[in-house]
C-alpha cells in the first residue's frame, strides 16, 4: 500500500466516519459496550473484497510433519461497514470498507481512497497562472537586453514548471488522480521482488511498513511455496504495531 499523505488522510476519513456512525447510534442504547476487537479493519481493496485475492491464513506442522492451517474454531475477523443510506432509493445497506482502487456501491464496497479523492479541494495548477501575454508587454523591452532575449526568457517562465511533478487532473468532469486510487496504482506499490530457481534456496524480500497490516503476495502461474513473514518487535502485543499516521 502506497505510504503517502493521502493513504493516511483517507484511513482518517473513514474511521472518523465508522466512529461517528457507532456513537450516534450508541447515544440511544447507552448501556450497549461494543466488542474489545470491534475497531476499524478494512479491506486492501475490491479484489480483496470480493475474493479475488485470497486470505493468507497462518499454518502449523501437522502430527505428521506437513503445513496444515492453524485451527481459528471460534475466532471472528469481520472488516468494518458503513450504513449507506440512498436517499433517492430511500434505503439503508451496509458498505464495506476497503483502501484502495475504486468504489462498487452497487457490490457494497466503499473505497476510502476514492472518496478521499472526490471530496478533497485540491490547489489549482497552473499555479501561479502567467498571462500568456506578459512576452508581449512594452514594459518586458525596457531593460538592457534585446526584446527577443527578454521575450524567450519570459516566454520559458510562462510555460515551464508552472503544473506540479505529479498527475494532475484540472477537469472538475472528471475523477481525481491519486496514488492507490482506481486511476494510478489501484494494486498498491510494490514491496520487493524475486525470481526463484529450482534448486529449492531460501530467498529473502526486503521488508518495510505495511499499513492496516495489508499486504499482498503474488506467485508465478507456476509457483509454490512457504512464505515466512518475520514481525518486529515492538510494544502492542510483542510487535510494532504503530498507529496509523506514523509512518509519514
Amino acid at each position: 500500500m502506497p505510504l503517502n499523505y493521502g493513504i493516511f488522510q483517507a484511513w482518517k476519513m473513514g474511521f472518523k466516519a465508522w466512529r461517528a456512525q457507532r456513537s450516534a447510534a450508541l447515544d440511544n442504547a447507552e448501556y450497549l459496550e461494543p466488542g474489545k476487537w470491534a475497531d476499524f479493519k478494512v479491506f486492501y481493496n475490491e479484489a480483496h473484497f470480493d475474493g479475488t485475492l485470497t486470505e493468507l491464513l497462518p499454518m502449523g506442522m501437522s502430527t505428521g510433519f506437513t503445513l496444515t492451517p492453524l485451527d481459528t474454531t471460534g475466532s471472528e475477523w469481520l472488516r468494518s461497514s458503513l450504513q449507506y443510506n440512498d436517499a433517492a432509493a430511500a434505503t439503508v445497506s451496509p458498505l464495506l470498507v476497503g483502501m484502495l482502487a475504486d468504489d462498487n456501491v452497487a457490490g457494497g464496497y466503499g473505497s476510502l481512497m476514492h472518496a478521499y479523492g472526490v471530496l478533497r479541494s485540491p490547489t489549482l495548477a497552473p499555479d501561479p497562472l502567467v498571462p500568456v501575454f506578459a512576452s508581449g508587454s512594452w514594459i518586458t523591452k525596457t531593460g538592457e537586453e534585446s526584446s527577443d532575449m527578454s521575450a524567450a526568457v519570459i516566454d520559458i517562465i510562462e510555460d515551464d514548471n508552472d503544473d506540479p511533478p505529479y498527475a494532475n487532473q484540472t477537469d472538475t468532469l472528471l475523477p481525481p488522480t491519486y496514488v492507490g486510487g482506481d486511476q494510478s496504482s489501484p494494486g498498491g506499490m510494490m514491496m520487493d521482488t524475486s525470481v526463484t530457481g529450482s534448486t529449492g534456496r531460501s530467498v529473502s524480500l526486503s521488508g518495510g511498513l505495511v499499513p492496516c497490516g495489508l499486504l499482498v503476495v503474488t506467485l508465478g502461474a507456476t509457483q509454490s511455496g512457504v512464505l515466512r513473514v518475520h514481525v518486529t518487535r515492538g510494544n502492542y502485543k510483542g510487535v510494532a504495531a504503530l498507529p496509523m499516521g506514523d509512518f509519514r
